[in-house]
């Protein structure tokens, strides 16, 4: 069956639920429809829709900014249409940006990880949508990682950020599609219940990954380059709270990590005895071009994915920081806590794994509660599901 995005929806119904509307599009290039097609074009160039107003996420409207590079507000040169950057001194559209706009149209290339900023955004467009009285429809996009997978921990009020807006919602992996995180958060924001339409993608099942739906992956930001990236990304993103790289500047981000002074192939070894589930390491060697380590050779281990439906990510490298910190431990340490917080709580949601790694503590006690605490939000989400 083709798989068609939510995009290609709205255009085959001849942009019926958007014709007459003056709408604000959140979106960026990386959102595409059929024969790549930016929704960006297929809307501003449309005769029946009426576009007001561009908003982007973090990484920018091009999708080239770096990792938490704040963007400006601009002019869009081919429309003229002012451009709010949403990753910038506003992360939640402020009033006068919504003024002249009955609708707000949103579609993004999610990576399906709460620690991917592109839905806690849409979280705070869709709180100035209630503040406003405005209608929100999200052109819906398959989860790359599918819609059945869910995986880690919930965030705790102390480590709320843009990596995890809302305390207690969801884990790590929720194995929801932005439209449907929509409808979640909906139900969450006060005035926000009854405000949000998906459109939803034809064609596509809980069960598929994004290999299975014959879609071209585009990169959603400049470290997210394949889909094998956003398959390792909701364990390696960790390797962002220590001072190890995470393979930034390089051809293979969130796939490798190093340092310096480590071992490669000791590292490998040490990894490959652990026999963790659908993965294998070899060594490696890299330097970085940009990031941690910038311009420095580092050494240590690329992770290859063997068993798709077997590999989890998120133990696989906590298993990889314990590993490193144990027999590496001159190369190990966290990255500089900001304004008092430490990235890795904030990544992993909690305070307490980074002390109970401090205290040698095994990957398994750390996520102890893992698998109750997934089974309680699978039953919680199913309210808010729309595929099968």
């Amino acid at each position: 069956m083709t798989v068609y995005a939510g995009v290609d929806v709205l255009r085959r119904a001849d942009f019926e639920h958007v014709r007459g509307r003056k709408v604000g599009l959140l979106t960026h290039l990386s959102a595409v429809g059929e024969m790549l097609i930016p929704t960006y074009s297929l809307l501003t160039g449309s005769p029946e829709v009426d576009v007001r107003a561009l908003f982007t996420p973090e990484h920018g409207f091009f999708g080239s900014a770096r990792e938490g590079e704040l963007v400006n507000n601009s002019v869009d040169a081919r429309t003229g249409l002012p451009v709010y950057s949403l990753y910038s001194e506003h992360t939640k559209p402020a009033r006068e940006m919504l003024d002249g706009l009955d609708l707000i149209v949103v579609d993004l290339q999610d990576i399906g990880a709460r620690c991917y900023t592109f839905a806690w955004t849409m979280s705070l467009m869709l709180e100035a949508c209630a503040e406003a009285g405005l209608e929100m429809l999200v052109l819906d996009r398959p989860n790359p990682l599918n819609g059945l997978v869910v995986r880690g921990l919930l965030v705790e009020p102390n480590c709320t950020s843009m990596v995890g807006r809302y305390d207690s919602v969801v884990p790590l992996v929720h194995g929801m599609t932005l439209g449907e995180l929509a409808i979640y958060y909906s139900t969450l924001i006060p005035g926000a219940e009854n405000l949000v339409k998906v459109l939803a993608v034809s064609g596509w099942r809980r069960s598929m990954s994004w290999r299975d739906t014959g879609l071209t992956w585009i990169p959603p930001s400049p470290a997210i380059p394949k889909v094998a990236t956003a398959d390792h990304y909701p364990g390696s993103v960790m390797i962002e709270g220590t001072t190890l790289s995470e393979g930034r500047g390089t051809a293979l981000p969130f796939e490798i990590v190093g340092s310096p002074g480590i071992d490669p192939i000791e590292l490998a070894h040490r990894l490959n005895m652990q026999h963790q589930r659908g993965v294998l390491f070899r060594p490696t060697a890299f330097r970085p071009t940009t990031g941690k380590h910038a311009g420095i050779d580092c050494r240590g281990v690329q992770a290859h994915i063997v068993e798709p439906r077997m590999y989890d990510p998120l133990r696989t490298w906590l298993n990889v920081i314990v590993t490193i910190r144990a027999y590496f431990p001159e190369e190990f340490g966290w990255a500089e806590p900001h304004n008092g917080r430490y990235m890795f709580d904030l990544l992993m949601g909690n305070r307490w794994a980074r002390s109970m790694i401090d205290n040698d503590a095994r990957v398994a006690d750390i996520l102890a509660e893992e698998r109750k605490v997934c089974a309680e939000f699978e039953e919680r989400r199913q309210p808010y599901l729309i595929y099968d």
